[in-house]
């Protein structure tokens, strides 16, 4: 029981926690709805990423030991603060660079799906780049979401949604398994869809009809 709670927090507790705040902000003014969206999408893939990422920075500790794991992670923090400033210099760049890179967990899902021994194998050697690339490029589209909200979600929502989707409709492994690292994703689909609604409050916010009365047409006679 206790090996399905974090599956299961990954699973349930983000869309609960989109869910409540949608709803909250229901009939709140567009910008209000835009700011809440984007702090729950950001919110969800910090809190779950950084737990993700602490649980594989000790196992590299306990297990390579101190030395090898910081040659392994200096590279994905040096990628990860790259990413981060690109993001809130340039957001539309950084789109540009997370959507190609997106390619990366989807080929390894697609992988897993035509030969999951081979990829099993592979990740004891390597360890679980896929998940961990989702975060860093779901992070990453979490700050370019701040001004291109709805680039920013259909990147991540395609990031963390296409490899969920094949490992949940291919039978390789065992379907229980499968539910499992598939729901490790489900935080960072819901951040895009998050950050997909914040962009609807956007578009809501700058249509004629919330900018504001009509000006009065002056009779002629």
């Amino acid at each position: 029981m206790e090996r399905l709670l974090t599956p299961l927090a990954f699973a349930v507790l983000p869309v609960a926690a989109l869910a409540v705040v949608h709803l909250a902000v229901g009939g709140r003014p567009p910008a209000r709805r835009r700011h809440a969206h984007l702090l729950v999408g950001g919110a969800l893939l910090g809190v779950f990423g950084g737990f993700f990422g602490l649980i594989l920075v000790g196992e590299l500790l306990s297990d390579p030991g101190p030395a090898r794991a910081l040659a392994i992670l200096t590279p994905w923090g040096v990628a990860i603060a790259a990413l981060a400033v690109l993001a809130a210099v340039a957001p539309r760049a950084a789109i540009g660079v997370v959507a190609p890179a997106a390619t990366v967990p989807i080929g390894l899902a697609a992988w897993e799906a035509v030969a999951p021994a081979a990829v099993v194998a592979w990740q004891a050697v390597a360890g679980p780049i896929d998940l961990a690339l989702v975060y860093v490029l779901a992070g990453a589209a979490a700050v370019a979401a701040r001004r291109v909200p709805r680039a920013a979600g259909w990147t991540v929502v395609v990031l963390a949604g296409v490899p969920m989707a094949l490992r949940l409709a291919t039978p390789a492994g065992a379907p229980a398994g499968q539910a499992v690292i598939a729901s490790l994703s489900t935080p960072a689909l819901v951040a895009g869809v998050a950050f997909l609604l914040a962009a609807r409050a956007s578009a809501t916010g700058q249509s004629p009809s919330s900018s504001g009365p009509a000006p009065a047409v002056g009779r002629t006679g």
